[in-house]
């Protein structure tokens, strides 16, 4: 009896752990949470045009907290412009 307790427990503790995680993983404002709009993908109209893709981070680099110190976790701002090579505008 006390080892089945046991093993529901050893069995309970990682569901419940999951299943928290999967839950903070489902907000729309997500970080991987894509915007909506924009042209298609590829860009609409991309026949044999070049695009230039610009990635940047705003702050570049992050520092956490030392683990367990609760210390707040920083978070960058991921930007990703496209632009045709040619002419500079963006996609249709």
């Amino acid at each position: 009896m006390k080892t089945t307790r046991r093993i529901h427990r050893a069995i309970a503790l990682p569901v419940a752990l999951l299943a928290i995680a999967a839950a903070g993983c489902s907000g729309k404002d997500s970080p991987t949470a894509p915007q909506t709009g924009g042209g298609g993908v590829p860009p609409d109209g991309a026949g044999a045009q070049t695009w230039s893709i610009t990635v940047t981070a705003s702050p570049s680099q992050l520092g956490l907290p030392p683990a367990g110190s609760g210390g707040e976790v920083p978070t960058s701002t991921i930007t990703i412009q496209v632009r045709n090579a040619s002419t500079g505008a963006p996609p249709a």
